[in-house]
This record gives structure tokens, C-alpha cells and sequence, in this order.
């Protein structure tokens, strides 16, 4: 609203209240877009890529990718630890080369798709 007698603008108190939504909603469209990009790469990256539960080392999500590599369905993966899904040879070693956050060292590893065919792949984590 501008003052008629200086021409200056008059804020009133629902002006930063309205401001303060409007700030609100779009961090949330920034952050919807982020998780949108976010997504579309992990569903389309030639990668395979498995997230794990830091506490327990069991996964809680696998790409498209890692599926077919693997030969499993996603439900197949999701709630196994490595070593069960052929990404690891065994359970103590699943354990072992854990540390933190990190469930795999990183380098060259030797896996086992469902068939029991084994392939070298290059592992990391973070």
C-alpha cells in the first residue's frame, strides 16, 4: 500500500508473513525438482547403485540397473545384505569390510549374479 502524502510504500505485518510462504513454497519446489533429478538418475544410470542402511548394512533400494545385473527382482534385493544377493562371497566378509557408513571397500570385487555366474565389477561407497 503507498502513503499519499510521501509516496513511500507502507509494509504491513501480513506483508512478511506473506513473504515468509512464499519463500517457504519455493524452497519446496527447489527441493521436489532436486528430488526429481535425483530419481531420474538413479533410474537411468548404467551404473548399478544399491543403498544400504548404515546401522544394519541391509538394502534399502537398488537402480533398474543393479536389478538386471544381478539377475534379482527389486523386492528380491530389498532387506538382504550383500553377501546374499551375490555382491559379496560371504557374510563375515560383508561385515568386515564395513566401517561407519562404508559396507564395501572400494575396488575391484568379484560378485555372483541369481545363476551363480560370477563377473568382476568395480565397487565403491561412500
Amino acid at each position: 500500500m503507498t502513503d499519499s502524502t510521501n509516496g513511500k510504500i507502507k509494509h504491513s505485518p501480513d506483508d512478511a508473513a506473506h513473504g515468509s510462504a512464499l519463500e517457504q513454497r519455493e524452497g519446496q519446489n527447489i527441493t521436489r525438482a532436486s528430488e526429481r533429478r535425483y530419481q531420474r538418475l538413479f533410474a537411468t544410470a548404467h551404473d548399478g547403485i544399491v543403498l544400504l542402511d548404515p546401522n544394519t548394512g541391509r538394502i534399502l533400494d537398488a537402480n533398474p540397473f543393479m536389478t538386471n545385473l544381478l539377475g534379482h527382482s527389486h523386492d528380491e534385493l530389498i532387506g538382504k545384505e550383500l553377501w546374499e544377493v551375490g555382491l559379496l562371497r560371504d557374510a563375515e566378509r560383508s561385515r568386515a569390510t564395513g566401517g561407519g557408513t562404508s559396507f564395501v571397500r572400494p575396488g575391484s570385487s568379484a560378485m555372483r549374479t541369481c545363476s551363480s555366474r560370477a563377473r568382476r565389477t568395480p565397487m565403491a561407497s561412500t
